[in-house]
């Protein structure tokens, strides 16, 4: 009986033993090596600061709030050695330097945002697992699922981040991407159809498709350009001489017309829905008699309309939305709008006649002069006679009132002179005029502009835009 009762004991003990072994966290590393390795992250935004961490593929920042993602913070290790490397790509900067688990990637307190991430795995794990992120992207939403230290964002866009996606998975499972992981500048081409040389070779954003000093009229208009999905990125219609404006084209269509010995005149270009959110388009000609105009954006004219100018070659540019642009002046001229310069370029060229002789020396040749450089003909007739003689389109006239700068002032005769006088207006004490003092231009300040021995009748006012 002791033995058996002994036995019993010794029995109970080893059962006592497996059973606390099988409680007991022996396996909890084996069984962690076995399945996926846990990550976490947490994003740091625009007037929130850090937010959550959060793992599993949760949203770590904001959507929805128009708030940019300016730092990330991602937490990987094993053994307490990083199994994780990643960087950003920060506005401002670029790519800045890869860094280990915990660390962060971005910026704080400079209001930066980070436009793209890539992440990457290291060591066994890199053997592993994969690891999937995806951004949230102002204007677009959420990219589709990259990984492996592929971009995930945009460059060259300026757009924000604004919110990420991260999760690890084992190696080789299949992970659907839903859509584009990266956002770049779409490739824009075009090539001009030109008197006496056909097609041109397509030449890219900035470059010149057509010709400049040869006289040689643009004829059509190729584009090509698509979005971010490969879908129509433009449209684009001509003001052809002799038809007027034709009807819109899109990516890899022509405006204008071949073999016809038609003039391309002015061109509207507009970014298709899936760009004008990202980019302006910039576009300016090459015109007859004017030489290179202003850049014009976005669907409005460039060239002239009216006016049978011949355009003869164009400049196309994608720009980042918003983004600072010289245009460099006038961009459109119709026949409405005659008037060739700026109020500031026309009183500058007053400046550049003073104290020379314009045409015949007479007060009415230095007025016909000006007419000339606004870019309308010139009329005849004595001074008295700007009261009544016909007015380019969009001028206009009238009898007493103030005049302002750039207008043409005009003065009634009087008993020793019926032929009357005419000048141009800066302010009230600095006009201009030929056939004063001589017959050659001055600039007048001691008399006010309705203080002249011929009285003021009122002015003519050009059409400045």
């Amino acid at each position: 009986m002791k033995k058996y009762g002994l036995g019993v004991r010794m029995l109970s003990v080893v059962l006592a033993v497996f059973m606390l072994l099988a409680v007991l966290p022996v396996n909890v590393n084996i069984a962690r090596a076995a399945g996926v390795p846990a990550i976490s992250y947490s994003a740091h935004s625009r007037t929130v600061g850090w937010g959550k961490k959060v793992s599993g593929g949760k949203t770590a920042g904001t959507t929805g709030k128009g708030l940019r993602m300016e730092a990330i913070r991602i937490n990987l290790k094993y053994k307490g050695k990083s199994m994780i490397k990643y960087r950003a790509h920060v506005a401002g900067i670029g790519w800045m330097d890869w860094v280990n688990s915990g660390q962060v990637a971005g910026t704080t307190g400079k209001a930066k945002a980070i436009e793209a991430v890539q992440i990457k795995l290291v060591g066994d794990y890199a053997k592993k697992y994969d690891v999937w992120y995806r951004t949230h992207v102002a204007h677009r939403g959420w990219l589709g699922w990259t990984k492996n230290g592929k971009t995930s964002g945009s460059e060259g866009m300026a757009l924000q981040t604004e919110a990420i996606q991260i999760k690890l998975v084992s190696k080789g499972t299949k992970v659907s991407t839903s859509g584009k992981t990266e956002l770049k500048v779409p490739s824009m081409q075009y090539r001009g159809y030109c008197q006496n040389s056909g097609w041109g070779k397509y030449v890219g954003p900035g470059k010149i498709a057509g010709t400049t000093g040869k006289g040689l009229r643009l004829e059509a208009l190729t584009i090509k350009l698509k979005d971010f999905d490969g879908k129509n990125g433009v449209k684009y219609r001509a003001h052809v001489s002799k038809i007027g404006w034709q009807a819109w084209k899109k990516s890899g269509e022509t405006a204008g017309t071949t073999g016809r010995s038609l003039a391309i005149e002015a061109v509207q270009i507009k970014l298709d829905t899936g760009l004008e959110d990202y980019f302006d388009i910039y576009y300016r000609l090459h015109v007859q008699k004017k030489g290179w105009l202003g850049w014009a954006k976005n669907g409005a004219p460039a060239g002239t309309a009216g006016r049978s100018l011949r355009a003869e070659a164009i400049q196309i540019c994608l720009v980042n939305k918003d983004k600072d642009f010289d245009t460099g002046g006038r961009a459109f001229y119709d026949g409405a709008t005659v008037t060739d310069h700026t109020v500031d370029e026309a009183i500058n060229w007053c400046y550049a006649q003073v104290g020379n002789t314009v045409g015949s020396g007479e007060c009415v040749a230095l007025v016909k002069a000006y007419y000339e450089y606004l870019g309308v003909p010139a009329v005849w007739g004595n001074g008295v006679d700007y009261a009544s003689n016909p007015l380019p389109n969009g001028w206009t006239r009238v009898q007493g009132g103030h005049p302002q700068r750039g207008d043409i002032l005009i003065y009634s005769e009087r008993v020793a002179d019926d032929h009357g006088h005419v000048g141009i207006y800066e302010s009230d004490w600095s006009t201009f005029h030929q056939n004063i003092s001589g017959r050659y231009v001055e600039r007048i300040t001691d008399w006010a502009y309705d203080g002249f021995n011929n009285e003021y009748w009122g002015y003519i006012r050009p059409d400045f835009g």
